[in-house]
Protein backbone atom coordinates (compact mmCIF):
# COMPACT_ATOMS: atom_id res chain seq x y z
CA UNK A 1 0.00 0.00 0.00
CA UNK A 2 1.63 3.43 -0.99
CA UNK A 3 0.44 5.99 1.27
CA UNK A 4 0.81 9.04 -0.54
CA UNK A 5 -2.23 7.73 -2.13
CA UNK A 6 -4.36 8.20 0.79
CA UNK A 7 -5.77 11.94 0.81
CA UNK A 8 -5.57 14.05 3.97
CA UNK A 9 -8.59 14.18 6.17
CA UNK A 10 -9.46 16.77 9.16
CA UNK A 11 -11.15 14.16 10.85
CA UNK A 12 -8.61 11.56 10.95
CA UNK A 13 -8.46 8.02 10.23
CA UNK A 14 -12.19 6.88 9.27
CA UNK A 15 -13.51 3.93 11.53
CA UNK A 16 -15.87 1.28 10.58
CA UNK A 17 -18.66 0.97 12.49
CA UNK A 18 -19.00 -2.24 14.52
CA UNK A 19 -21.21 -5.08 13.18
CA UNK A 20 -23.96 -5.93 15.56
CA UNK A 21 -23.74 -9.00 17.27
CA UNK A 22 -26.04 -12.12 15.63
CA UNK A 23 -27.95 -13.45 18.48
CA UNK A 24 -27.97 -16.86 19.18
CA UNK A 25 -30.41 -17.77 21.21
CA UNK A 26 -33.71 -16.33 22.86
CA UNK A 27 -34.26 -17.65 26.33
CA UNK A 28 -37.37 -16.66 28.31
CA UNK A 29 -38.21 -17.97 31.71
CA UNK A 30 -37.86 -17.01 35.39
CA UNK A 31 -34.79 -17.36 37.64
CA UNK A 32 -34.83 -20.78 39.42
CA UNK A 33 -31.61 -20.56 40.66
CA UNK A 34 -28.61 -18.31 41.38
CA UNK A 35 -25.12 -19.98 41.19
CA UNK A 36 -21.96 -18.88 43.38
CA UNK A 37 -18.45 -20.58 43.33
CA UNK A 38 -16.74 -21.58 46.69
CA UNK A 39 -15.34 -17.66 46.92
CA UNK A 40 -18.99 -16.16 47.10
CA UNK A 41 -18.50 -15.09 43.61
CA UNK A 42 -21.25 -14.66 41.27
CA UNK A 43 -21.17 -18.02 38.27
CA UNK A 44 -24.19 -17.63 36.75
CA UNK A 45 -27.73 -18.03 37.18
CA UNK A 46 -30.75 -20.85 35.72
CA UNK A 47 -33.47 -19.61 33.40
CA UNK A 48 -36.25 -21.93 34.22
CA UNK A 49 -38.90 -21.86 30.83
CA UNK A 50 -41.60 -23.31 29.74
CA UNK A 51 -42.32 -26.73 29.70
CA UNK A 52 -39.73 -27.21 32.90
CA UNK A 53 -36.60 -27.04 30.75
CA UNK A 54 -33.84 -24.77 32.70
CA UNK A 55 -30.76 -23.39 30.92
CA UNK A 56 -27.48 -22.67 32.41
CA UNK A 57 -26.49 -18.73 31.87
CA UNK A 58 -22.44 -18.47 32.95
CA UNK A 59 -21.55 -15.28 33.72
CA UNK A 60 -18.92 -13.21 36.21
CA UNK A 61 -20.56 -9.82 36.39
CA UNK A 62 -22.09 -8.81 39.52
CA UNK A 63 -24.49 -6.27 38.28
CA UNK A 64 -26.00 -9.16 36.82
CA UNK A 65 -25.70 -11.36 39.56
CA UNK A 66 -27.65 -8.27 42.18
CA UNK A 67 -30.12 -8.95 38.45
CA UNK A 68 -30.34 -12.54 38.71
CA UNK A 69 -31.10 -11.94 42.70
CA UNK A 70 -34.21 -9.47 42.27
CA UNK A 71 -35.39 -11.21 39.55
CA UNK A 72 -35.62 -14.37 41.40
CA UNK A 73 -37.32 -12.45 44.38
CA UNK A 74 -39.75 -10.86 42.19
CA UNK A 75 -40.53 -13.80 39.90
CA UNK A 76 -39.73 -11.46 36.52
CA UNK A 77 -39.91 -13.29 34.08
CA UNK A 78 -36.33 -12.24 32.03
CA UNK A 79 -35.31 -12.84 28.03
CA UNK A 80 -31.94 -13.73 27.83
CA UNK A 81 -30.22 -13.06 24.21
CA UNK A 82 -26.88 -14.79 23.61
CA UNK A 83 -24.04 -14.19 20.97
CA UNK A 84 -24.29 -16.22 18.24
CA UNK A 85 -20.30 -17.01 18.31
CA UNK A 86 -19.57 -16.84 21.67
CA UNK A 87 -22.54 -17.51 23.94
CA UNK A 88 -22.16 -14.17 26.04
CA UNK A 89 -24.62 -12.44 27.17
CA UNK A 90 -26.35 -9.69 24.81
CA UNK A 91 -28.94 -8.22 26.13
CA UNK A 92 -31.64 -8.97 28.80
CA UNK A 93 -34.94 -7.77 28.78
CA UNK A 94 -36.73 -7.60 32.14
CA UNK A 95 -40.95 -8.14 32.36
CA UNK A 96 -43.11 -8.66 35.18
CA UNK A 97 -45.51 -11.11 33.25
Amino acid sequence: VNAGLIPPSLNGVPVRPKEPPKYGKRHRGKVSEVIYDCFGDFRGFVLEECCSEHFTIECREPSIGELALRASRERLWLTVLTDEKTGKICEIRISGR
